[in-house]
């Protein structure tokens, strides 16, 4: 498998915007099966192009013999099927309506995913609620305040060490 990793390249912060915003510039890679950067941009001070070779014949060589760096062949993929066998992410957001701001995103989407994912079992609800920091929106003067005081946990049991079994030394082939 190769690795394309784009970063952004400058962006304007609406469509009036004549100031370019170059946040994220660089860092682009393509990496090859073996972990190898094939080429890269650290920085590209502006919206730059990556460009490199990606051997499809020697991937598929490397497949076929190498015995231990070919991981792919060893994942345990079925593990994931419970959570992605249903969609996660809504289908064709933006089809028929404009990208939301941050704030919508966040109500609309992320915190609805994260909703579909506890209600499915995939990941358990905290047991206690999380702080949340004030707006950035939110006056200077408006009074702190206190944080919830953290339950008292319980030192955790702590089971007998049982003792490792010595292994005999693995027979040499000379």
């Amino acid at each position: 498998m190769y690795v394309i990793g784009m970063n952004l390249g400058t962006y304007y912060l609406d469509k009036d915007s004549a100031t370019p915003i170059d946040t994220f510039s660089g860092g682009s890679q393509i990496v090859d099966y073996r972990g190898q950067v094939v080429t890269e941009v650290p920085y590209g001070a502006g919206s730059t192009w990556i460009a490199g070779t990606i051997d499809i014949e020697a991937l598929r060589n490397f497949r076929q013999t190498a015995q231990w760096d070919n991981w792919m062949k060893d994942l345990t993929t079925e593990q994931y099927q419970l959570v992605y066998e249903q969609p996660i992410y809504p289908k064709n957001l933006y089809l028929d309506r404009a990208p939301y701001t941050h704030a919508e995103y966040r109500e609309q989407v992320t915190r609805k995913q994260v909703e579909l994912l506890q209600e499915r079992g995939v990941w358990a609800r905290p047991g206690r609620p999380a702080s949340v920091p004030a707006p950035a929106e939110a006056p200077a003067e408006a009074p702190a305040v206190a944080p919830a005081e953290a339950p008292a946990v319980a030192p955790a049991k702590v089971d007998a060490q049982v003792p490792i079994e010595a292994k005999a030394p693995a027979p040499t082939v000379g």
